[in-house]
């Protein structure tokens, strides 16, 4: 009668964990599509760059990936909805040193807690661009002209964007006065300076590369650790004798209260694309130099980012609160 009796009670049992285990077995993530937000109109470098990373993502997560166009704000108000998205790793959000920007310019209804870092992809270093025949070559030039005509050799950015702060920091580096014009996005940015209304203009690689090498435009900088070779012969910020970089980042974050499962799931598939040859290919194409970072060492990126900009945002007189 026990051993009966055992066996129903081990019957039972197995009957009820069973099913039990299988559900958790079967609930592996991703099950469905996964939402990803840039904050930016469709067309451009951005939005150019994570439409072509998710083509490529997507034999790897196994899912579709729909993207979502949310423009406004300098791109705070898609990051805002990427971060107030529900928790739960079905909505991605793209980072790029614009989350920062955006806070210290106090345009972002955000904070860094609202958010967790997935992964970093890598940067797209900022130019320093002047007319094909201009008579500046090099930073040094550009330098040499500010110092004969204080406040009157321009460089052409956007208001609140990265280009304006990369503009200042070109300024501080150069140690003179450059009259800093606000003409706007990057195709009017180019058109100044084409138009010979403005010296210079601060730009990502992307956008200049071919006026550059159509000889429309000279990238007589490029503010980064090393040189682009898409590029050649331009030379580093730092190679001409300058402390200066300046870069877009290209990275991922979820909203925060994403379980951490899904949140290095998404890393893990992302750390995968290192050994995509025609991905690498293209993103090298768009300026993007890969530099993968997870955990950690994104937040301590992130954290070396937020302090550059901060930094910047009071020299150029923003009541930032850190």
């Amino acid at each position: 009668m026990k051993y009966r009796l055992t066996h129903l009670i081990l019957a039972t049992v197995i009957a009820v964990v069973l099913p039990a285990s299988l559900t958790v077995a079967q609930t592996v993530y991703p099950e469905k599509a996964i939402k990803i937000i840039v904050p930016y109109p469709p067309g451009g470098t951005t939005d150019i760059v994570y439409r072509l990373t998710a083509k490529h993502l997507e034999p790897i997560i196994g899912k579709p990936f729909i993207i979502v166009n949310i423009k406004g704000a300098g791109g705070s108000v898609g990051m805002l909805a990427a971060m107030r998205a529900k928790p739960d790793g079905y909505t991605v959000g793209t980072y790029q040193t614009n989350t920062e920007v955006a806070q210290a310019v106090g345009v972002a209804a955000y904070t860094d807690k609202d958010f967790v870092p997935v992964a970093l992809m890598g940067e797209i270093n900022l130019t320093v661009t002047a007319k094909g025949d201009s008579y500046i070559k090099s930073l040094k030039d550009l330098q040499e002209a500010a110092r004969k005509q204080p406040g009157k050799i321009g460089i052409a950015m956007g208001i609140g964007s990265l280009a304006h702060f990369a503009a200042a920091a070109v300024e501080d580096a150069l140690g003179v006065d450059l009259k800093l014009v606000n003409a706007g996005g990057g195709a009017k940015k180019k058109a100044a300076v084409l138009g010979g209304h403005v010296e210079t203009l601060a730009e990502p690689i992307a956008g200049v590369l071919a006026p550059h090498n159509q000889g429309q435009l000279r990238v007589i900088a490029v503010l980064g650790s090393k040189q682009f070779a898409g590029l050649k012969g331009v030379r580093t910020a730092k190679e001409q004798g300058f402390n200066l970089v300046a870069s877009q980042a290209k990275g991922w974050f979820m909203p925060a209260g994403t379980p951490k499962d899904r949140v290095e799931i998404f890393a893990r598939a992302v750390k995968q694309l290192e050994n995509d040859a025609e991905y690498q290919r293209k993103i090298k194409a768009l300026g993007v130099q890969w530099d993968y970072k997870t955990g950690a060492d994104f937040q301590k990126y992130i954290d070396k980012t937020e302090e550059w900009v901060f930094d910047i945002a009071k020299k150029l007189g923003y009541d930032t609160k850190k």
